[in-house]
């Protein structure tokens, strides 16, 4: 800091100490009786006023007018003792009582000077100190609007504002890249944006509900420059008003819809297709009871069968929840047929490229090698020590061939009546994969053979 300013400072330090109280007194008549004591020890007989000019003058710049009174006071006073021939202030002739007054009122002008002038440097501090807080304050809105553009700027929401007349005379970065709009947003109108429908009803519906009630939100269309699907977005318009209360345009926070538009869709088909799902499933659950129980025996056996087919049906389930319902990998769909049937032996031999099966094909096949698991366990290769299975599967251009087969199992013949498991296997599965199915028994064992179509995954 330059020495002048320090200088100032200080000097403007000094000013507003509050010395106008006793204490002020007591140092006015401190200075002025020093300076009479250092008058008479350096023997200045001839000049006894002019040594208290100053004193006076520093008094009432620096504690005020009253200051400078009281010490022109005291210093006449002094004086007078000093150009007495008695010694007594009072006791003077013509001419020294004339040269008193001269110094009385002289002085007098001098505390009149200093106190303007404590007054003015006073009242220069003040507006300094104004100026300052000003200067502050209008610091302080500069970044708190910076601040409030820099987000505006960066929002991800449609931001803008306009006259009263609709003319656009704002639109941030996003809201710009929202709708395509390359030029100055200010030679538009807000329902140059908007699809045709949403223009009508802007002028019927939103504005006179904005001029109303200061607010309007709702959904709404903006069409995009380049002729896009029109935008679907939560437009949301209110008006603006100065600082009197005056309105003086509209403006808008507007959210981009089209993300929360489309997980809706995707929902609803979602809905949908498990609403599909859980009906085929409940059907395909009534048709294995009710084919169960009419070609069973008995209920023992009935239950029996129903639990471990609805049994199947849910391991095959369990694999397409996996996907979302969308396909299965048939390695999996038969592993997970095969699962209560397997003993840790090797018994079966599984061979073939990958494949990925739909939906209603992973649950047919699900059920066909289930219940060609249980035959086997009653009556065929799985019945004794020594039986296997191979089970093979290929595909050429969308075609589909399965076939089980059983060897070194008992001997098998024809059996006598059909159940619910043959007409699954003959009827139901080869609905599934579009095609035809086979199941011969053979003296080596019993065959399934699937030939079909793989579906669209």
């Amino acid at each position: 800091m330059p020495t002048s300013t320090k200088f100032n400072r200080a000097l403007l330090h000094t000013i507003t100490l509050p010395l106008d109280g006793v204490l002020g007194y007591a140092a006015v008549a401190c200075a002025v009786g020093s300076v009479a004591v250092l008058r008479q020890m350096a023997g200045f007989e001839l000049l006894p006023y002019l040594f208290f000019i100053p004193v006076i003058l520093i008094s009432s710049v620096f504690i005020g007018s009253a200051a400078g009174v009281f010490a022109t006071f005291l210093a006449t006073v002094l004086a007078g003792f000093s150009i007495s021939e008695v010694g007594n202030p009072f006791m003077l002739r013509g001419q020294q009582w004339t040269t008193q007054f001269l110094f009385v009122a002289v002085n007098l002008g001098i505390v009149a000077f200093g106190a303007n002038l404590r007054r003015s440097v006073l009242q220069l501090d003040a507006l300094s100190e104004a100026r300052r807080d000003a200067l502050e304050r209008l610091a302080a809105q500069t970044a708190e609007r910076d601040r409030l553009a820099t987000i505006v700027e960066q929002s991800k929401d449609f931001i803008g504002y306009a006259d009263l007349d609709g003319r656009i005379q704002y639109v941030n970065e996003a809201g710009r890249q929202l709708i395509g709009l390359a030029d100055d947003p200010r030679q538009t109108e807000i329902a140059h944006h908007l699809v045709a429908d949403d223009r009508s009803r802007l002028h019927s519906e939103v504005l006179p509900t904005v001029s109303k009630e200061g607010s309007w939100a709702g959904e709404m269309r903006f069409e995009h420059a380049s002729g896009e699907e029109p935008i679907p977005v939560r437009y949301n318009l209110f008006m603006l008003f100065d600082t009197s209360g005056e309105p003086v345009g509209y403006g808008t926070v507007t959210t981009d819809l089209r993300k929360e538009k489309a997980a809706e869709a995707q929902r609803e088909a979602l809905t949908r297709e498990l609403a599909h799902r859980m009906k085929n499933t409940l059907a395909m659950v009534q048709a294995i009871a009710a084919q169960t129980l009419r070609t069973s025996s008995d209920l023992p056996a009935a239950r029996a069968a129903i639990s471990s087919r609805l049994s199947a049906l849910s391991r095959a389930q369990d694999i397409l929840m996996e996907t979302n319902w969308k396909h299965a990998d048939i390695r999996g769909v038969i592993d997970a047929a095969l699962a209560p049937h397997l003993n840790g032996e090797g018994r079966f031999t599984l061979t073939g490229p990958h494949l990925e099966l739909d939906a209603p094909r992973a649950l047919g096949l699900s059920l066909a090698v289930h219940e060609l698991a249980t035959n086997a366990t009653k009556y065929g290769a799985l019945s004794n020590e020594t039986g296997r299975v191979l089970i093979e599967w290929s595909s050429k251009d969308r075609s589909f061939d399965f076939a089980w087969t059983e060897r070194g199992g008992p001997v098998v013949g024809m059996p006598g009546s059909s159940g619910f498991g043959s007409k699954l296997l003959e009827r139901i599965v080869a609905a599934y994969f579009e095609g035809a199915t086979s199941i011969d028994f053979e003296p080596d064992g019993a065959r399934f053979t699937i030939k079909g179509r793989l579906g669209k995954i």
